[in-house]
């Protein structure tokens, strides 16, 4: 009789084990999905649908257990064609959840934007991660009763910048000479050559001188939060133009001359640029015609959104 029981208590134990085991993983998980997602993302953001073409980053930095802090960089969203809203650095205390090999974030903060002191934006920011160290962090605001729905797309950023892809595209603006302008939609292509260069574009006409720029390739720097391009090329101009410029005449054959020229950049994370292009008289040189480009980089060229925010 003892011996039945103690072989029906033995065969009880295993499933006892068992038992004990799977309360323990249901009850105690305490991992710190936190530490999992943490890290630098970089990626684009949308604006009502739109992409943007800068690049941002956004930083997500462990504060507990399943809790992080976002901190997304300052930037400038284009609510309209006319208008533009500088919204400052978002930092965002968020907890951290998991389901379905996902990990999810939910917070808000406010914002105080330059154009309305004292005035507290409400930002709900909320985001989805997944185990490829993809994300899309979701932003909405409210700006003078309207909302403001950004997304931003990205992936866990390797730690190498790419300074060119920042300041690439077609930038429209002004040119001007002695701060006179002279010509008005002017376009200036930027093109990603590497990560750290670029080709500049323009043809445009400057008192009768066509200035045709197909190829003027420059390193890409980037200090006090502003790139810079330094480069030169040559262009081909009508030799007449260049002599009537520099009143002289010049001892060379031929109709046209191949005419140095210097490039200098400076770009914003604001999409704003400058650029200053030098004829140099190729004799002594000096430059003989300094033209300055003014521009900007839009994101979109049609923009089909009401002017609700005028009053920002």
């Amino acid at each position: 009789m003892n011996v039945r029981r103690i072989m029906f208590c033995l065969l009880l134990v295993p499933g006892l084990i068992i038992g004990v085991s799977s309360c323990k993983d249901d009850d105690d998980d305490d991992t710190d999905y936190a530490q999992i997602i943490e890290g630098t993302y970089k990626g684009t953001l949308k604006l009502n649908g739109n992409t943007l073409p800068s690049k941002v980053k956004i930083k997500v930095e462990h504060d507990n257990v399943n809790k992080v802090i976002l901190r997304m960089d300052p930037t400038t969203l284009p609510i309209s064609a006319e208008v533009s809203v500088n919204i400052p650095e978002i930092v965002c205390v968020s907890t951290v959840s998991s389901k379905d090999e996902k990990y999810y974030t939910t917070g808000s903060t406010t914002v105080t934007l330059e154009a309305m002191p004292g005035v507290e934006i409400p930002v709900s920011v909320s985001g989805t991660f997944d185990k490829n160290n993809n994300v899309e962090i979701l932003i909405g605001l409210t700006i003078s009763g309207s909302p403001v729905n950004v997304a931003f797309t990205g992936v866990l950023f390797n730690g190498v910048d790419s300074y060119a892809e920042e300041i690439a595209g077609t930038y429209t603006g002004i040119l001007e000479i002695e701060e006179q302008t002279v010509a008005q939609n002017v376009k200036i292509a930027v093109e990603e050559i590497s990560d750290t260069k670029v080709n500049l574009k323009m043809n445009q006409t400057v008192m009768e001188l066509p200035i045709n720029i197909t190829k003027c390739e420059s390193e890409v720097l980037y200090a006090n939060d502003k790139y810079t391009i330094n480069a030169g090329t040559t262009v081909t101009l009508p030799k007449e133009a260049v002599e009537g410029l520099l009143g002289m005449e010049i001892p060379m054959p031929g109709t046209t001359l191949d005419v140095p020229i210097t490039v200098k950049g400076e770009f914003n994370k604001s999409n704003e640029a400058q650029i200053n292009i030098g004829l140099v008289n190729f004799m002594d040189q000096s430059v003989f015609l300094n033209v300055v480009f003014k521009g900007k980089k839009y994101l979109i060229s049609h923009i089909f959104i009401k002017n609700r925010f005028k009053s920002v």
